[in-house]
């Protein structure tokens, strides 16, 4: 059952606050937790879809990203404003700003199967203001993509949607990969 708690009774947070919270101790070693805008949201578990497509996308990026320019990684956090996001998988410049996390990336990739309204809403505003170049939103469910690119400010001004045979590229990557292909690795 949904509970509706007063916008009175909610208390943002700071990345400090956030911080110290882990460090301390304040959270259990098995809470899926980010910081979304200064609230601590619980993150969405992962089904076997998820992932197989995480790990896929991994090893696809692994062999084509310049490794020495770029690090990949997965189910890392980012440092935002007032957010920390854990986005599925993420490559970002080996020199990027790390107030606590890289502070931003080439690329941010979300695997979605029941986490679209966070994925497709309100994510995007937070990565586009960080400067992500390329954020890709695979839903599993769904059998499509959508990318976001030219960030800025108010959010990302070009955003597609791609299903099939459409290719999903990004700026920091030689060659794309088709959506069908990303897909499979779901079983």
């Amino acid at each position: 059952m949904a509970v509706q708690v007063p916008l009175a009774d909610v208390y943002r947070m700071t990345l400090d606050q956030y911080h110290q919270m882990i460090e301390s101790g304040g959270f259990d070693a098995d809470a899926r937790v980010e910081l979304i805008g200064g609230l601590i949201v619980a993150m969405s578990p992962n089904t076997a879809a998820h992932e197989n497509v995480i790990a896929w996308l991994d090893e696809w990026l692994g062999a084509r990203a310049d490794l020495t320019r770029y690090q990949v990684r997965t189910q890392s956090a980012l440092t935002l404003t007032d957010s920390e996001p854990e986005p599925d998988v993420l490559m970002f410049e080996r020199d990027a700003l790390r107030p606590y996390h890289p502070g931003t990336a080439a690329l941010v990739i979300e695997v979605c199967v029941s986490s679209h309204r966070r994925d497709l809403r309100e994510k995007p505003p937070l990565y586009a203001a960080a400067g992500v170049v390329d954020y890709w939103v695979i839903d599993v469910d769904g059998r499509e993509a959508w990318t976001h690119r030219d960030p800025g400010p108010k959010g990302y001004a070009t955003v597609e949607r791609l299903s099939g045979a459409d290719e999903l590229t990004a700026a920091a990557l030689a060659q794309g990969v088709r959506v069908t292909d990303v897909l499979a690795a779901a079983g």
